[in-house]
């Protein structure tokens, strides 16, 4: 039988700007719907944008897509004209895009090690099906 080959998804190799383009998207779209009368609306709605990009790529290319998204968030919707800040409301909105950065990541691993065939399952499956006086002789010993 041949070794599985890993390939990589399109989303995960091209995670940075999938992030880049999706968030200068929804700059516009904010824009135009008046995100910078809402602050709260436009973190969140980047924070969701952040936890998605996040449940599609590994978690390093995540947490940098998320101070991509949090870049564009500062840069044209909390401030004017891509000025970036460092006041109280910018770091409570970096904060909250990575930690749903970290969310999205979460659970597509837990999603992943939960999945049928996957190795994290098979190596923990012994727990299901070992018998307690068996349990009690491996200690014993």
């Amino acid at each position: 039988m041949a070794p599985k080959v890993p390939t990589a998804r399109p989303t995960d190799t091209f995670a940075l700007p999938v992030a880049g383009v999706a968030s200068a998207l929804l700059v516009i779209g904010l824009m135009l719907g008046g995100g910078r009368a809402h602050p709260a609306l436009s973190a969140a709605a980047f924070a969701a944008l952040a936890a998605a990009v996040a449940a599609l790529s590994r978690p390093g290319r995540a947490l940098a897509a998320a101070v991509v998204c949090w870049l564009f968030l500062d840069g044209f919707l909390v401030n004017r004209g891509g000025d970036l800040a460092w006041h109280a409301a910018d770091r409570v909105d970096l904060t909250v895009v990575l930690l749903s950065g970290l969310a999205g990541t979460a659970a597509t691993a837990c999603t992943r090690a939960l999945a049928p065939g996957s190795a994290a399952r098979t190596a923990w499956s012994w727990l299901r099906t070992r018998r307690p006086r068996d349990a009690a002789r491996t200690h014993a010993t």
